[in-house]
């Protein structure tokens, strides 16, 4: 068996504004969202996905505060999301199409069909996530919570 190492797609799971700091030379940098988890049905169908994300609102979110190069600080929450997607098959698409899909220059049809923020509290962040072959139901452990959720 021959094993390789390529990218099968691109899946946007949250949206980044990339000029989110105030002042470049000062303010810290935040962090772009982060997939931390992914998981897929035996059919490649049903896609489960848990995703970090930085807001400034602290109502959400555990709190960090993050540290720019000459020390200043600003307060920021993370957020943790679960999200649930299913594979929508696209219309007949041209040759040239299905070759780019393939190369993985053309976004992959999932689409969601629901999320959550927080799955396991304000503070508990997800340390696995397991989906069943036919991607029915799935399940997140958490550390802080010191339990699992079944979706």
């Amino acid at each position: 068996l021959k094993c390789h190492n390529s990218i099968v797609f691109n899946h946007k799971v949250a949206p980044y504004n990339r000029v989110s700091r105030r002042d470049p030379i000062n303010d810290p940098h935040i962090p772009a969202p982060a997939i931390t988890h992914l998981a897929f049905g035996q059919n490649g169908r049903d896609l489960v996905t848990v995703d970090t994300s930085w807001t400034e609102n602290t109502s959400v979110g555990c709190n960090y505060t993050l540290q720019g190069p000459t020390g200043s600080t600003t307060e920021m929450n993370m957020c943790t999301n679960i999200k649930f997607w299913t594979y929508v098959d696209a219309p007949q698409s041209s040759k040239v199409e299905q070759r780019k899909r393939r190369n993985g220059e053309m976004p992959m049809s999932y689409e969601l069909v629901s999320s959550m923020v927080a799955p396991h509290g304000r503070n508990g962040q997800v340390y696995a996530l397991a989906i069943t072959p036919d991607g029915s139901t799935a399940c997140t452990l958490s550390r802080e919570e010191d339990a699992f959720r079944v979706w």
